[in-house]
């Protein structure tokens, strides 16, 4: 069974703890669904996608702008 300890990575769109090996699979689900997302990782840095910017049938090369 994990420990709540183990996850240490906070997604504030969900209001939700993950796994740092499991946070990019989340962050995933959110540029799926076209939701932007704020995450909070191990070490206190946060970082935002807007995702909802893309156009509706964006190229691997559109997400990778919305991510800088």
């Amino acid at each position: 069974m994990r420990s709540e300890a183990e996850k240490t990575c906070y997604c504030k769109t969900c209001d939700k703890y993950f796994h740092p090996l499991g946070i990019m699979g989340h962050r995933k689900s959110h540029r799926t669904r076209r939701e932007d997302v704020t995450i909070e990782f191990t070490y206190g840095n946060v970082r935002t996608w807007r995702y909802s910017e893309l156009p509706p049938h964006a190229t691997r090369e559109q997400a990778k702008e919305a991510e800088k």
